[in-house]
């Protein structure tokens, strides 16, 4: 897919693609049959939970022939939650498994569609999230960098 730099992309873009990626993937088994929520959640509903949270957006300046061309880094967080059974060693494996299925995914779009230049899942983190209800799930995050090369709007001084 082509990736135009005329053409702005926002965090919320980056973020509301991954949300479709895990929920056109849940039943293939990509996601490993997580419910999918755009933005972390105060309740996780089922056994397994992935929840996809707009990180940092960053921009710099590039060395181009415009002064107008920048190169924006956009992060995006993937949270899955396990709470499938009894035992925590089951729902850490099945937190480890889901994560790297989602980073085999996520890399399987390397441009998001068209959004952005490249993709990089740059950390899967393990650990755990108690909620606010007190509820502690075994969790794993992940980080989501995507880069790309855009100018920005034209001056309007």
């Amino acid at each position: 897919m082509t990736v135009r730099p005329d053409v702005p992309t926002t965090a919320v873009q980056v973020s509301q693609f991954y949300v479709t990626l895990l929920n056109n993937n849940k039943a293939t088994g990509a996601n490993l049959g997580a419910d999918v929520f755009y933005g972390d959640q105060t309740k996780i509903s089922g056994p397994r939970t992935a929840c996809v949270e707009p990180g940092q957006k960053s921009s710099e300046r590039t060395r181009s022939a415009s002064g107008m061309a920048v190169k924006r880094t956009y992060q995006t967080y993937v949270y899955v939650y396990s709470n499938y059974t009894s035992s925590e060693t089951d729902n850490r494996l099945d937190s480890d498994l889901t994560a790297e299925a989602i980073e085999k995914l996520v890399h399987q779009y390397p441009t998001c569609g068209g959004l952005v230049n490249s993709v990089l899942v740059e950390t899967i983190e393990p650990g755990y999230v108690t909620k606010i209800t007190g509820t502690t799930y075994v969790a794993s995050r992940l980080t989501i960098s995507a880069i790309k090369e855009e100018f920005l709007p034209q001056s309007l001084e």
